[in-house]
């Protein structure tokens, strides 16, 4: 009973840790889409920017 108390530990402790890992993987690509998007709105203001510069000219 010892042996299979011990793998079933080892199994627990291993599903935590993927657990966590995946957690960490969420957070990572929200901060990524997070970074995209902020890009993007830079990227339409300098669009806007250039155009404003190009009416202007």
């Amino acid at each position: 009973m010892q042996g299979i108390s011990k793998e079933v530990n080892e199994v627990t402790v291993g599903y935590e840790r993927l657990q966590a890992e995946m957690k960490e993987s969420q957070e990572q690509i929200k901060l990524t889409a997070t970074d995209f998007e902020g890009i993007s709105q830079a990227s339409e203001e300098l669009d806007k920017q250039s155009k404003t510069l190009k009416d202007m000219i």
